[in-house]
């Protein structure tokens, strides 16, 4: 069946995140060597498993579980305002392929597990806000629970939809999971080649 609506990752699939930037400001926070930078991805993999949206208070309290460092939630306030203020980078293709799905009247949407306060602002600045008929954040659903990606589809049927994103369980497995098509976005090509996939954002112009 025709793919109608493309379902957007932000960080990493849209726009570069900039982990330098992130963890200059962890390091401000904590020190060096502070065990948050260290097991920050699975900090975060326990967290958006463990809840279906954003709570400042219940992801302050995961990071600490996780670290052992007292994390506060007016961290995670600054945390988001740092996020903010990150340079907006586009990932290489995504102008283009976003022009080319546009014009042939898809309709373009964004499922980020990040919150509205931090992700609008770069997609502003990115100038690529303009693209996208929905904007969906973790302030109302979090992937990989099965609420995010029933809601992002909105008003069409699960075969006329197509997940893309970088992380393999929360835009690859867990869509797929649901019975929904995915491709992963696999740049540095360090996932298995019999899984559905592109190296560049603009493969999709090729295959849609």
């Amino acid at each position: 069946m025709e793919k109608k609506r493309f379902i957007f990752d932000l960080d990493n699939t849209l726009l570069k995140f900039d982990k330098d930037y992130q963890e200059r400001f962890l390091q401000e926070e904590f020190g060096e060597n502070n065990l948050l930078s260290e097991n920050l991805q699975e900090c975060l993999e326990t967290y958006w498993a463990s809840y279906p949206r954003f709570s400042g208070t219940r992801f302050a309290s995961t990071l600490s579980l996780c670290s052992g460092l007292r994390v506060k939630e007016d961290f995670i306030d600054r945390w988001i305002d740092t996020l903010k203020e990150m340079p907006p980078v586009l990932e290489e293709g995504v102008g283009e392929t976003l022009d080319y799905l546009k014009e042939k009247n898809k309709s373009l949407v964004v499922l980020t597990n990040w919150v509205w306060e931090c992700q609008i602002p770069r997609l502003k600045k990115a100038g690529i806000y303009h693209y996208f008929d929905k904007i969906y954040t973790s302030d109302y659903v979090q992937k990989p629970h099965r609420n995010a990606y029933d809601t992002s589809i909105g008003p069409y049927s699960s075969d006329e939809c197509i997940f893309i994103g970088d992380d393999l369980e929360n835009d690859y497995i867990g869509p797929r999971e649901f019975g929904y098509d995915a491709i992963l976005y696999d740049k540095n090509d360090k996932h298995p080649k019999q899984l559905v996939k592109i190296k560049r954002i603009n493969e999709l112009k090729e295959k849609y």
